[in-house]
């Protein structure tokens, strides 16, 4: 994907059967916006946060 802003979308369930309000995440998807249409890709977490940490800035930089 080209450098941009994406938004993201996070699918949860709510657990049932457990004592606390908690959520497991099903599906990470990207939304992608261009050329008239909107398209919805699954990523994975592991990839998604692999790419926010490459879009931030180094400490090297500073």
């Amino acid at each position: 994907m080209p450098a941009g802003d994406y938004e993201v979308l996070v699918e949860e369930e709510e657990l049932q059967g457990v004592s606390f309000l908690a959520y497991r995440k099903k599906a990470t998807y990207l939304i992608i916006m261009g050329h008239g249409r909107t398209e919805m890709r699954e990523i994975s977490g592991n990839d998604l946060e692999s790419v926010l940490n490459r879009d931030q800035p180094s400490n090297d930089d500073a």
